[in-house]
């Protein structure tokens, strides 16, 4: 396994699909014992993580469903034996982590050059990652967690659209609207576009159209594209990873981590912590606002930059619970309360305080920050419109969060 473009670590599997992971000899004797590597779930060490240290993080780099079905029939890999999966796709992952088989030289001395789309060929792709997850096919090898309702690409030279080769790591995901949500992704660009004016961090998205659907184009923040093109993967893991959570933890509701635990995670790991806290408050605002009930630790993510840790910028608010026949039942609950029509202003302050803000200064900021969203519920619609309605229900949860 490399991070970046050093050898770190080997995974084997001393039993179909169960992995272990070994940090390298000699990166355990240039750092110190406990350094933060790959994972805060798997500080540095010369023992071997056992199947069960490490397969939060290894198992969290793989799509779940039917995503992960349709990669291991297209490999004709076992249904359990993720060591297989993973190093048939592991060469483009999320973060600066690349799976490489035993003896294959990285990276690629000489790199293809990307595969050029038009728009008919991205049409295709995106039309065909229901058969295709992720656009993988023999040349595009990707993984990554979360909803398979995206296809990574990259820049070609030429300006236009490219599927990432390896050597090469994917820039954008392209996030196509599913038919069970029509006006989704026009929905979640506002709410990112809102949040944007309202100086929270989050990734540059933009709602376009291609072949007549609707697309989500969003900027992979764990991608650094450098003045000539060239793109240096930034390392990074998300809060199920972090604490060791496994992938059928995802949800506090099925065992995953609570608000507090990301909180302790954010003051134990990040270098501003209090400033970091901030941005969790904010986020958890946020997705009140719009909606966004299916929140989890695997939402939140850590950036680990030049030995430096903070959060990651808000890649997804998809507000669903407005749809008609959608659950309001929150994936994390807030004071205890996992209803999102029970949860006001004064259930989000008692949740900061458990992470340590004192409820003076959590009131002031959830006020500020309500106060700053609704500011830009108007002026947002300049940049994605997604109707009376869903601007309606914002200034109407906005009203009932006020502190």
């Amino acid at each position: 396994m490399y991070l970046g473009d050093q050898l770190v670590a080997e995974v084997t599997t001393p039993r179909t699909g169960k992995m272990t992971l070994t940090y390298r000899p000699e990166l355990v004797e240039a750092q110190e014992a406990g350094t933060l590597v790959l994972s805060a779930a798997l500080p540095l060490r010369a023992d071997r993580f056992s199947p069960s240290e490490a397969a939060p993080f290894l198992e969290g780099l793989l799509p779940d469903g039917w995503a992960r079905a349709g990669l291991e029939q297209r490999f004709d890999v076992h249904r359990v034996d993720s060591f297989s999966l993973l190093a048939a796709v592991g060469r483009d992952c999320a973060g600066a982590v690349t799976f490489v088989p035993h003896g294959e030289s990285w990276p690629p001395e000489a790199p293809s050059a990307p595969v050029g789309l038009d728009d008919a060929a991205v049409a295709a792709r995106l039309e065909g990652l229901e058969h295709d997850p992720l656009g993988v096919d023999d040349t595009t090898r990707v993984t990554l967690a979360g909803t398979p309702w995206k296809l990574p690409l990259t820049i070609s030279p030429d300006g236009s659209w490219a599927a990432p080769v390896p050597g090469q790591p994917s820039t954008y995901l392209l996030r196509p609207e599913s038919p069970d949500h029509v006006g989704l992704v026009v929905t979640e660009a506002y709410a990112l576009e809102v949040m944007r004016r309202a100086d929270m961090r989050v990734v540059d998205a933009e709602a376009t159209t291609i072949a007549g659907r609707p697309v989500l184009v969003v900027r992979r923040y764990d991608r650094a594209i450098g003045p000539e093109g060239e793109v240096t993967r930034i390392h990074q893991e998300d809060c199920c990873q972090a604490l060791g959570a496994a992938r059928s933890e995802r949800t506090e509701r099925t065992g995953g981590p609570s608000l507090e635990e990301i909180a302790e995670l954010v003051r134990d790991l990040t270098a501003a912590p209090d400033v970091e806290v901030v941005h969790l408050l904010e986020w958890l605002t946020a997705s009140l606002v719009f909606g966004k009930v299916d929140g989890s630790a695997r939402d939140l993510a850590l950036i680990y930059d030049d030995g430096t840790c903070e959060l990651a910028p808000v890649a997804s608010m998809a507000g669903t619970a407005d749809y008609p026949d959608r659950p309001r039942q929150l994936g994390l609950a807030v004071d205890g309360r996992d209803d999102l029509d029970r949860v006001g202003g004064a259930q989000i302050v008692a949740e900061a305080g458990r992470w340590g803000i004192p409820a003076e200064v959590a009131t002031e900021l959830v006020a500020g920050q309500l106060a700053r969203l609704r500011a830009g519920l108007d002026d947002a619609r300049e940049v994605a419109d997604p109707g009376d309605d869903v601007v309606a229900a914002c200034r109407t949860r906005i009203t009932a969060l006020a502190p």
